[in-house]
C-alpha cells in the first residue's frame, strides 16, 4: 500500500492509498502490449493508464499530481530508463471533477491532468432520488451522469486502473453507475469517502462492492467533516475465482 495525497496521519481528509503501484505500471504495460497486437487493425483499444478523480474538495490536486509522479517514476525507471524522450510524457492520463472551478485557483495544472468544470449526479431518474439530489446539487446543469462523461471523453470499453471519489454525498446516488452499464470495462481500485451511514443506501452499497468483485484493503477515519462520520475505503477488484476458495 501506498499513501497518496495529503499528509498520513492527519485525521481530516486525508491521503488516499493505493494498492501496489508498481503492479499497477506492469498491468497498463502488459494491457497495451496486448491490444496494441490483438486490435492493431480496429478501431478498439485498452491502451494506457487511464484515472478518474470525482471531487476536489479545497485539497488542490494533490493526489492527482502524486499519483502521476509516482506511476511516472516508477514506469521511466522500469521501462524506459534509457529512452529520455519517454521520459518526458506523463504515464497516466487523469480527468478531474468537480464543478467548483478548482482550476482557477492554479497556476497551472500539471501534465496529463485535465480538469473538467462539472461535477457527477446519479442516473437514476426516480423522484425520490432527484429529490435527494436536492440537497447538494445546486446547479443542475454543472452535472453529468457517469455514463454521460465516460461517452463525452471517448473512454467507453476503457479499463479505469483508479477512481478516486471524495464529492461530499454524491457516492451514495452514483455508486450503482459505476460498473456494468457505464461503459467502462472495470475499475481496478475504488478509493472512495463516504459520507455518514445513511440507512437506505449504505448497507446496499457495500453488498454491491462484493457483488463486483470488491474487497476492502484499506480504511482510514476522517474524524473533522460530516460530524466525524466520514471514512475513506480503498477497494480493489479480484477475480470471481478469489471468492471461491
Amino acid at each position: 500500500q501506498e499513501s497518496i495525497g495529503a499528509h498520513t496521519g492527519w485525521l481530516g481528509d486525508g491521503p488516499k492509498w493505493v494498492c501496489d503501484p508498481e503492479r499497477i505500471v506492469e498491468v497498463v504495460i502488459d494491457r497495451t502490449k496486448l491490444y496494441r497486437k490483438k486490435w492493431r487493425k480496429k478501431n478498439l483499444q485498452d491502451v494506457g493508464c487511464l484515472i478518474y478523480s470525482i471531487g476536489v474538495n479545497g485539497q488542490g490536486i494533490e493526489f492527482e499530481y502524486g499519483i502521476q509522479t509516482l506511476l511516472s517514476n516508477i514506469a521511466h525507471q522500469k521501462y524506459s530508463k534509457h529512452d529520455k524522450d519517454q521520459r518526458k510524457y506523463p504515464f497516466c492520463e487523469i480527468h478531474v471533477f468537480d464543478p467548483a472551478s478548482w482550476h482557477e485557483r492554479l497556476s497551472e495544472m500539471p501534465s496529463g491532468i485535465h480538469y473538467h468544470n462539472w461535477g457527477i449526479k446519479g442516473s437514476a431518474s426516480s423522484k425520490q432520488n432527484e429529490e435527494s439530489q436536492k440537497g447538494h446539487i445546486e446547479n443542475e446543469e454543472k452535472f453529468k451522469t457517469f455514463q454521460e462523461t465516460v461517452e463525452e471523453l471517448g473512454h467507453v470499453g476503457r479499463t479505469l486502473d483508479i477512481m478516486k471519489v471524495d464529492c461530499k454525498l454524491c457516492e451514495w446516488d452514483t455508486y450503482p453507475d459505476y460498473f456494468a452499464s457505464s461503459g467502462i470495462k472495470y475499475i481496478h481500485q475504488l478509493l472512495i469517502e463516504v459520507h455518514g451511514t445513511p440507512e437506505q443506501y449504505v448497507n446496499k452499497f457495500f453488498d454491491k462492492m462484493r457483488e463486483e468483485n470488491y474487497v476492502i484493503f484499506h480504511k482510514d477515519p476522517n474524524t473533522q467533516d460530516f460530524g466525524g462520520t466520514c471514512q475513506d475505503y480503498s477497494f480493489l477488484k479480484l477475480r470471481p475465482e478469489f471468492f471461491e476458495l
